[in-house]
This record gives structure tokens, sequence and C-alpha cells, in this order.
């Protein structure tokens, strides 16, 4: 038998998970996996003392941010253990990323994620550090619409879904305000007046799984998206690529630059959002730490560690 950590989030997405505790403890049982169970509360100052090297795996339930908060403390706590995220938030940018992309909604889709993990091996995945200090694992934004990932309001993300957060900026397109932005990346600086950027882990974000073609959450390189000042019709017409899941990057007011170190300053005050959740003022300073993080994965997974197949783990 091996121990793993179940740490969840009651109150992620629809509350599914922590209706059906049971089953994911008998269903783990069957795979030889038996659990310690953490609630995490609002306000956790615990975590970080239960989190020990004396469990085979850390197995984390939420949404981004939850799983971002997780994997905080691995870290801090320098653990090097497996991690099972089991993403059920709103978005679930993370598990997308390793092909996870499902919604948990049914018994059977709870089911078969566990089935489809265990049945895989392990892959090496990067993260981001701000500021020295903060984890992140799929995005970091800073500008308009940003404070929509954490100031939506529940209840509507609840019987709304992911939709919810793209109802607020909709509302806001005439009132759109740009922000002018020092950025260095691997060395090389660039100034711009724009309306907000966004830096990915990844291809997914919000409800779209391939925002960008060129995003990998395993090859030590992220994207920054800079959206520049521009006329209302070309936001118009970015805003529904953004709906249709078109890579945004063609679009000349968008600009793409990729690196593993980034510097992020500006004299405006300016909202930061990391994993869906409030970030940090500026100046920012992110660095990408490549493989940093074991996970399990699906057999699909691109990066996955053929030798390190799963036999109970």
């Amino acid at each position: 038998m091996k121990h793993a950590l179940f740490a969840y989030n009651p109150v992620s997405g629809n509350r599914f998970v922590s209706k059906h505790m049971d089953l994911i403890i008998e269903k783990l049982q069957s795979y030889g996996v038996y659990l310690t169970v953490y609630r995490i509360p609002e306000d956790d100052t615990d975590l970080k003392e239960i989190m020990t090297d004396r469990f085979d795996l850390i197995i984390g339930s939420g949404g981004d941010g939850t799983l971002s908060q997780i994997v905080q403390v691995m870290l801090e706590n320098r653990l090097a253990i497996p991690f099972f995220a089991l993403g059920a938030g709103t978005s679930n940018n993370f598990t997308r990323s390793i092909d996870l992309s499902r919604s948990i909604n049914t018994e059977s889709q709870l089911e078969n994620i566990i089935d489809e993990v265990f049945s895989g091996s392990t892959g090496m995945v990067d993260i981001g550090i701000v500021n020295n200090e903060r984890v992140f694992l799929t995005s970091l934004a800073g500008g308009a619409f940003v404070d929509t990932s954490y100031m939506t309001d529940k209840n509507l993300k609840l019987v709304m879904g992911p939709l919810a957060y793209y109802l607020k900026p909709f509302t806001e397109l005439t009132a759109l305000k740009t922000y002018d932005l020092k950025i260095t990346v691997d060395g090389i600086r660039y100034d711009e007046k724009a309306y907000m950027f966004l830096l990915l882990n990844g291809k997914s974000v919000g409800t779209f799984s391939n925002f960008i073609d060129t995003g990998n959450i395993s090859d030590g390189i992220m994207e920054l998206i800079i959206i520049r000042e521009s006329t209302t019709i070309e936001i118009a017409n970015l805003f529904f690529s953004v709906m249709k899941g078109e890579d945004i990057t063609r679009h000349s007011n968008v600009k793409l630059i990729r690196g593993n170190r980034f510097l992020i300053d500006s004299e405006d005050d300016i909202t930061i959002s990391i994993d869906g959740e409030k970030g940090p003022e500026m100046p920012l300073s992110v660095e990408v730490k490549k493989g940093c993080l074991k996970v399990l994965v699906p057999k699909n997974f691109e990066n996955r560690g053929a030798e390190d197949e799963l036999q109970g783990i």
C-alpha cells in the first residue's frame, strides 16, 4: 500500500469532490493507495506542517489557485514526490495542460480520470517563480479585465460556469485603459503601451485549451502575450477570435515574446492575477523552472516518462 495526502478545496467548482469523497477513497484504495485527507480552509496555515516526505504521493483537488497553493508548499518543503492534480475548479488550466482536460461532473468521469492517471506514468512539467517566492502553474496576468478571475461572483460561476469570466469584460469595452509597460525578456528590453499582458505556461487559459499554438508546459519556456493599444474594432475582432478558440497571436495588435526570465514593471497601478488569484504588486520578476514538478499524467501526455510506468504508483 502507498500513502497519499489528499488535500482539497471544499468549495471548488460545484463541490462535486466534497460530495463524493467516499467514492474517491474507494477508487484509490483499489489501486493500493490509502489516504490522509486534509480539507484546506480559506485561511490555511497548517498545510505546510502536514505535508511531509512521509507520503508517497500528494493529491491536490481544486481550481488552479488551489493546485498552485499545494505545489507552493511542496517546493517550500523540498518534496520531490509525485503530484496528482485533480482539477475541480472552473477553468482547470493546469490539468488541461497535462491532457486531463475534462471537467468532473459525474461519478463515471471521476473514476475515469483516476483510471487514466493510474494506468499512465509520470511527467516533468515547468513552473514559474514570481519574485523569488511565489509559484504559478499556468498563468500570470496584469491589466484590464484581470480582476474578473478572482472577483467574479462565485454563485455566478456556479450557475453559468466558465462563461462568467467573460461577462464582465464585455461590459467594459468602452472604458478600456492602457498601461505603459517596461518589459525585459532574457535580457532584451521592450516598451509597450498595452491593455493587458498574459504570461502563459502551456496552451490553456480560461475555457480555451489552445489559446496559442506554441504553448508547451515542459519546454522551459513561457509565452508572454501583450494586448497592445488598438481600435475598438480590433479589440472586438480579438475577442471573437478568443471565443472561437483561435490562436490570438496572429492578430496585429497582439505581441508574443517567448523566454525563460521576465522582468515586468510599470509606473501605473496594475491589477495582477496569478492562477486566477490576486497577485503581488509591480515590479514582477519571473523565472521559469524547467521540469521542476513531477506529476502523474495519462499515457497520451507528450512529455511522460515511459520508463516510469505506474504500478500502483
